[in-house]
């Protein structure tokens, strides 16, 4: 009789072990619905996730949630919900929300792979000229660039590149680096530019302003077409 009262309660201890644990042994399941699903637990306090990716890290309290994007991932939308009540935050790879007094029941993040990845863009002068630099992570989706330009922060940027500058591996999960020069350019002073990324479904990405400085010197004069 004591043998099985003993096993009795060692078989209650498991299952209420498994209760308590069980809120975060779920992150396996892969959401229905967007990609990223976690839920405050209030016993735990902390949050745990219904259903995952691994697109998205979560974390905070029952009135603050955070969260950070994995490298390869975008954030596309975010939905909050709060006693009963829905929050559509900015969206960033990166941030915290606040609810105003209410606690926060899930949210739910919906995400997709990073499609072109520029890791940083730059210019000098070089050779007397200025010299845009950049270079990509990853080229997935990607059909071209643009340059723009002005002469002055206030002034209309001009697109100076006459035909798209082509990806040097169109669809590869792997980057380049790209180098452009600005020969066109005669008067001196600080010039301004900005890439521009064009992907497949039409939509642009902008990175810059950079600014190069063109020193007084002795250059051809402007050809056919070229005012500066």
């Amino acid at each position: 009789m004591k043998k099985t009262k003993l096993l009795f309660v060692a078989l209650a201890l498991v299952i209420v072990s498994m209760l308590v644990v069980a809120p975060t042994s779920v992150g396996a399941e892969t959401c229905s619905v967007g990609s990223v699903k976690a839920e405050w637990d209030d016993t735990l306090k902390e949050y745990f996730y219904e259903c995952t990716n691994g697109a998205v890290t979560v974390s905070g309290t029952n009135r603050q949630i955070c969260w950070e994007a994995t490298t390869g991932y975008d954030i596309s939308e975010i939905e909050i919900k709060y006693d009963g009540l829905y929050a559509h935050p900015i969206v960033t790879n990166n941030g915290c929300w606040t609810t105003p007094s209410y606690d926060i029941s899930y949210a739910l993040f919906y995400t997709g792979p990073t499609l072109v990845e520029i890791l940083y863009f730059e210019g000098a002068l070089v050779n007397g000229y200025p010299q845009l630099t950049w270079e990509t992570g990853s080229e997935l989706d990607l059909v071209g660039f643009n340059i723009y330009r002005a002469f002055k922060t206030t002034s209309t940027y001009v697109k100076v590149n006459s035909t798209l500058i082509p990806p040097q591996t169109p669809g590869s999960v792997m980057g380049n680096v790209y180098v452009w020069n600005d020969t066109s350019v005669y008067k001196p002073g600080n010039y301004y530019y900005v890439l521009e990324q064009v992907d497949l479904a039409g939509l642009t990405a902008t990175y810059g302003p950079v600014s190069i400085y063109l020193e007084p010197t002795r250059r051809p004069g402007p050809g056919p077409g070229q005012t500066i």
